[in-house]
């Protein structure tokens, strides 16, 4: 009710997260595979008479209330979701906020000794963390900046070490507060980002997104850090860990969650930097070819080998290695779910390597019948127009120089000065014969000057 009245966001059911999910829900719907419908994950535009009955929906909700007794529903773990959705809509229908201010106290009080151990139980309390993350999401910043400098600063390195707490709630801090001490902040998570990754990926995910967002600040002590860590030959199995992994499993295991948070981790230092982007690149080519393929294969390590793919900053000479190791692969990619989006980037990623662009052509070609047959492949087919490939190769290559031109455009040609243009020295240049004759005329006497003849009807008789 409190989502539909406030016209918020409707939650995804398919998220583990969501707040509309029970904890039987997120357990059993792990084991099968589901779809959201088109009603979720959208905003509804909805009448003034909805904030009205969320004004008597909070007022209810408060009537009877204490502080004492808000503070228990806050960490309790049926109640916590719905008074953090409460939160988040209650600036919508009383700007005051008083349900906030009911647990918390008002902006001009000092540091209490009751408000200072509910923070701190909220820091240590996977539930009331939680509450505590929807708080500084949602709340007005003078609120947020005054618990933070109350009952946070002080102690951001202890809290941020608190694995399933304190950890969330200064991954939202970093991008709740002021500029200034955000980057207070990453001056202290910076020189212990190695050990907080091992920690928690999110929260080294979180110190590499801050840092781009106020201009790639401390970024190259986070890169200094990051390799005294992995090193850059080995960079994929080291993050990724592919080699206790379900890489290869015959099983059909699903991919565990730690897989996804390595690849989203991985995919986060491709894209922050382009020296760690060689550095991943360096190490995939470092592994076995049949470890690599598998990798394209795999539901989750996929999105890495697709992280990589990119033109920018990568030597020619690195990325034809890379292509060689598809190689006979393409057919069989193309008709895989994960695989084919891989085969779809190589569109992009084979620019300015024509030879290798007709050499993936062909095998789709040498294959058709099989990746017409299949889903994927048909998109595959469609995305590296192969039907101008084999009807008319010569607009299939102009394609090609315009995706070059469009990629590497040329860059534009220096004017010349004319004082600086070389003057021509023949008689049609006006600096020969002719023009030596025409100013010696132009300097002589006008009786001297010898008379043109003239002909036709012009002559004088």
């Amino acid at each position: 009710m409190a989502s539909c009245t406030g016209g918020t966001e409707l939650p995804s059911t398919t998220v583990g997260t969501s707040v509309l999910r029970s904890k039987k829900s997120k357990v059993a719907r792990k084991m099968i595979e589901i779809k959201d419908n088109k009603d979720f994950q959208r905003n509804y535009q909805i009448p003034e008479s909805f904030k009205e009955e969320l004004n008597v929906i909070m007022s209810t909700i408060r009537e009877g209330q204490t502080r004492e007794s808000l503070r228990n529903l806050a960490i309790d773990k049926v109640a916590s979701p719905v008074l953090q959705l409460i939160i988040q809509v209650e600036g919508m229908v009383d700007r005051e906020r008083p349900l906030y201010h009911m647990i918390f106290l008002p902006l001009g009080e000092e540091s209490e000794k009751q408000e200072g151990a509910f923070v701190e139980y909220l820091l240590s309390d996977p539930v009331g963390s939680h509450f505590l993350e929807a708080v500084v999401r949602y709340g007005l910043q003078k609120n947020v900046d005054r618990l933070y400098r109350l009952y946070m600063k002080d102690r951001l390195l202890k809290l941020v070490k608190r694995e399933n707490t304190g950890l969330f709630v200064v991954e939202v801090l970093l991008f709740k507060l002021a500029k200034g001490e955000v980057k207070w902040m990453l001056e202290q998570l910076v020189p212990e980002i190695n050990e907080l990754i091992d920690i928690n990926l999110d929260i080294g995910k979180a110190i590499i997104d801050a840092s781009g967002s106020h201009k790639d600040y401390k970024k190259t002590e986070i890169i200094q850090q990051i390799l005294q860590k992995y090193s850059h030959e080995n960079m994929a199995e080291d993050i990724l860990k592919l080699s206790t992994s379900t890489l290869g499993n015959t099983n059909d295991d699903w991919p565990t969650a730690e897989e996804r948070w390595r690849t989203l981790f991985f995919s986060k230092l491709v894209e922050y930097d382009p020296q760690l982007l060689n550095y991943a690149i360096d190490s995939y080519l470092n592994l076995s070819q049949e470890r690599l393929i598998q990798m394209c294969y795999h539901g989750v390590f996929s999105h890495a080998i697709e992280s990589v793919l990119i033109v920018d900053n990568v030597d020619i000479i690195k990325r034809r290695k890379l292509l060689n190791c598809f190689t006979g692969q393409i057919e069989n990619m193309s008709c895989n779910a994960y695989g084919s989006h891989i085969v779809d980037k190589l569109w992009d990623f084979t620019v300015k390597l024509t030879n290798y662009k007709e050499r993936i052509a062909g095998e789709l070609f040498a294959g058709k019948d099989k990746v017409k047959e299949s889903t994927y492949g048909r998109q595959v087919w469609k995305n590296w127009k192969m039907d101008l490939f084999i009807r008319k190769r010569s607009d299939w290559r102009f394609l090609i120089k315009e995706q070059e031109l469009e990629k590497f455009p040329p860059k534009p040609a220096d004017d010349k000065k004319p004082e600086d243009a070389k003057k021509p020295d023949s008689k049609f240049g006006g600096n020969g014969f002719d023009s030596k004759k025409r100013q010696s005329n132009d300097n002589a006497a006008p009786e001297n000057i010898k008379k043109q003849k003239l002909r036709g009807r012009h002559r004088q008789k």
